[in-house]
């Protein structure tokens, strides 16, 4: 038997895959096919064959020459959400300590405290912005995000800059532009070509597409200011600042 699920059991069923073990010693289980999207978290089965951030995942892959799926804050998040809600409540983060322990090389106690203090909103679950902040800096081999593929990375069509709007890709509707107004370039999203800019970045997460100086000046930059100018900056926050929420 496997020693690898650190206790965490709800009902015969272990939530979430495991921690450091004799395992690194031993020969490596056979892959799950679902690999990262298994939902499979039946002690048998996880006993039985090797996921991603099990400790004898990428030997598995590499003795069974199998490409490994990449190990990032994002496929993290989204093995720990077991049920695919998109956030984490407390359970899925005490069930997930024993990884989350090896990924970090400390022990980790998911406290009532803890768990206050990861969810910045107060709505009872742990978005993935809220967790990346907290795991990002704190894990040994400091993973990555993970998210490139949620962006559009065609130069060539530029990415809808209303914001809110989907639309990655400007797609030319004829009739609704001919019936609209003749000459108008309307994209299938229903916004104008002219709301529709480049993304030229080469970050993991680009800045916002509307922003339309895109490529004319570098957002890295930092510029040094002074007390003055800071506390200019916060009388402006102080009183443009309304505290309500909209769903």
């Amino acid at each position: 038997r496997h020693d690898d699920f650190g206790g965490a059991k709800t009902g015969g069923i272990a939530l979430l895959l495991p921690t450091l073990s004799q395992r690194d010693f031993a020969a490596p289980r056979p892959l799950c096919a679902e690999g990262g999207r298994c939902r499979d978290r039946t002690e048998t089965h996880l006993e039985a064959y090797s996921h991603p951030f099990a400790s004898d995942y990428c030997r598995a892959c590499e003795v069974q020459g199998v490409e490994p799926e990449e190990q990032s804050l994002w496929s993290l998040f989204n093995w720990i959400d077991v049920d695919g809600s998109g956030r984490l409540s407390i359970e899925d983060l005490r069930a997930a300590a024993p990884v989350l322990s090896r990924l970090m090389g400390k022990a980790i106690e998911i406290t009532d405290s803890l768990f206050q203090a990861l969810d910045k909103d107060g709505n009872c679950y742990v978005s993935f912005h809220e967790f990346s902040a907290w795991a990002g800096p704190r894990t040994i081999e400091k993973l990555e995000l993970g998210v490139k593929h949620l962006f559009s990375h065609e130069q060539d069509a530029p990415s809808c800059g209303i914001v809110g709007c989907c639309c990655s890709s400007f797609e030319p509707t004829i009739e609704r532009s001919v019936a609209l107004e003749p000459g108008l370039r309307l994209c299938s999203c229903g916004h104008k070509f002219s709301a529709h800019v480049q993304k030229s970045s080469d970050e993991e997460v680009p800045y916002p597409s509307h922003w339309k100086c895109a490529g004319i000046f570098d957002f890295n930059d930092l510029e040094n200011a002074g007390d003055d100018v800071v506390q200019v900056f916060q009388r402006l926050l102080d009183n443009t600042h309304v505290g309500k929420w909209t769903h």
